[in-house]
């Protein structure tokens, strides 16, 4: 009995190394969404987003431009999109390296 298993272990080996690789290929497949139509859906929930958004549009332009309008929603709005242009301007402060601003935006 031993014998004939030492003589199958390449095949054995190739065969458990095979079934691993299917499972981790239909894994990685059921958990992306690569086959997933919802994906489209979401991608489109994000297009409309940044459309809606009055922040999230700026991102496009350069920092100069869309300082003073993110100033300004910092200072009157009030949510996710104050959050998100005080979270915008810290950013671009550290990018600049003026850490001291940087802290007074968060």
């Amino acid at each position: 009995m031993l014998k004939t298993i030492k003589a199958k272990w390449p095949l054995l080996v190739l065969v458990g190394v095979s079934t691993m690789s299917v499972g981790l290929v239909v894994a990685l497949l059921k958990n992306t969404d690569a086959f997933d139509p919802a994906g489209q859906v979401a991608n489109e929930q994000t297009i409309k987003a940044v459309e809606a958004s009055p922040i999230l549009g700026l991102v496009r332009q350069s920092f100069a431009e869309r300082e003073s309008v993110l100033r300004s929603v910092t200072q009157r709005a009030s949510g996710t999109d104050s959050d998100s242009a005080r979270i915008m301007l810290a950013t671009e402060k550290l990018n600049k390296k003026e850490t001291a601003h940087a802290k007074t935006q968060l």
